[in-house]
């Protein structure tokens, strides 16, 4: 298993710069707004179309509910926003995470991850609610003034600010910020000398746990919040970039682990890479969904010069029989996780893959925007910031699915610059659907992004 960061980057609809862009349909989606541990989760609804009938399913964290429980069936009423409580099924009770997924017959698929439980001595603060940021002041290449909220209270947040478009991942560490009593607060946050000039802007907060929130302004002197994007539905989000204790040293990778092999509850074996180097992570095992979390420690793992490494750690007897178990990596501000069958396999031999060049490392972060579309036909797409001279397989399937699984419409290949601009058949199959997902697969690097098909 290889560690991916998945981008969801999507359309916009704005006015910018007296550019008029494409204006896409509000999107359905909804957040957690309450959970009891092993009996229920509450949600509220954002932008969800009248009259529609959605099946509810839960599953374990991972799954994206894809195979789930069936928990209940939803109609949708007048639309828009609307609460509702479902009952967690006895088969997800003890379970650390939870995805619950929505799935309509007209071709709409959400799905939400929510934490159940925290076994054992492990204290965290952690809210079920989506983390909001609001844009209170930017004063023009200085500093913005943002506002949290639902934010857990007396955890601390990692914060980046980056160009638009990059979610603030391998964006510029600004600070290490503590939510105390409240969780609800202001802060003044500078704007660093690289990025000033540029508008918009995007900031980004992460926590140890997962949690994110982000938000985009534009860098003027008494402008706002700048333009929507969709967020990135998934967690496994490693923190960006950041100047190492070696001099002129810059890290912009992105950690990635893959397995090498299991001894059936005894032992695994993983290779990391893209990892900054010279740092020291601890690595903690625990039941499967919570990403290592609060798991057993059985060891530290030093990533040397080259930020990879091949090591061998002890399967804990407490998770003797377990059939997948989570796996951490841990550092003083990086981190990755994975997870792996608990059952013996053969060797493997990974390596990273070799770039055409040398001296070349490609640390950029992959992005898409929609152009246009035709009904039913066609739709084209531009990217930017991919690897350069990589062959990409694009896949278009149902909304909600990432693309994954979707039928190949064809391969587009990046130029020098890691940029292209493709048109893409939308398959027979899929006509009449009101939105679809559209995927780009390399062997190493992958996208994914939507579109309504109007």
């Amino acid at each position: 298993m290889t560690k991916r960061i998945l981008l969801a980057l999507s359309m916009m609809a704005v006015l910018l710069l007296g550019t008029a862009f494409p204006v896409q349909a509000a999107t359905p989606n909804f957040y957690i707004s309450n959970i009891v541990t092993d009996q229920s989760v509450s949600i509220e609804t954002l932008n969800f179309p009248a009259s529609t009938t959605f099946d509810v399913y839960m599953g374990p964290g991972g799954t994206q509910g894809i195979n789930g429980v069936l928990v209940a069936t939803t109609n949708s009423g007048d639309g828009g926003t609307f609460g509702v409580t479902y009952n967690i099924p006895d088969a997800l009770k003890g379970a650390f995470s939870i995805d619950i997924r929505m799935v309509s017959d007209s071709g709409y698929q959400i799905y939400k991850n929510f934490i159940n439980r925290i076994d054992g001595s492990t204290s965290i603060h952690l809210t079920g609610h989506n983390l909001i940021l609001y844009v209170v002041s930017v004063v023009k290449d200085t500093s913005v003034t943002l506002r949290t909220q639902y934010f857990p209270t007396g955890q601390d947040f990692l914060v980046r600010m980056g160009k638009y478009g990059t979610h603030g991942l391998g964006g510029d560490e600004i600070t290490n910020l503590n939510t105390g009593d409240s969780g609800i607060l202001n802060v003044t946050l500078s704007i660093p000398s690289d990025l000033q000039g540029h508008s918009p802007l995007d900031v980004r907060f992460d926590d140890v746990y997962g949690q994110s929130a982000e938000i985009s302004f534009y860098n003027c002197t008494g402008c706002g919040e700048g333009p929507k994007e969709t967020p990135i539905y998934l967690s496994d989000l490693t923190p960006g970039s950041s100047s190492s204790s070696s001099n002129s040293y810059y890290y912009s990778g992105i950690p990635s682990t893959s397995l090498v092999s299991v001894v059936t509850d005894t032992s695994v074996t993983f290779y990391g890479y893209n990892f900054p180097a010279n740092q020291n992570f601890t690595v903690t095992i625990g039941p499967y969904g919570t990403y290592g979390v609060g798991g057993v420690v059985v060891g530290t793992t030093n990533s040397g010069a080259s930020g990879s490494f091949t090591t061998t750690y002890p399967i804990p007897a407490q998770y003797a029989g377990s059939a997948q178990l989570a796996i951490r990596w841990q550092g003083s501000v990086y981190y990755a996780y994975d997870w792996f069958n608990n059952s013996t396999t053969g060797s493997t031999s990974i390596t990273p893959t070799p770039s055409s060049s040398t001296s070349y490392y490609y640390g950029g972060v992959p992005s898409t925007s929609y152009v246009s579309d035709v009904k039913d036909t066609s739709v084209t797409f531009t990217g930017a910031d991919f690897p350069p001279n990589q062959t990409f397989t694009v896949t278009i399937a149902p909304f909600g699915t990432l693309g994954t699984g979707g039928v190949a419409v064809g391969t587009t290949q990046t130029d020098s610059n890691g940029n292209f601009t493709a048109t893409y058949t939308i398959p027979s199959q899929y006509a009449g659907s009101a939105q679809l997902s559209i995927r780009w697969q390399g062997s190493v690097y992958y996208a994914y992004d939507w579109f309504n098909n109007q």
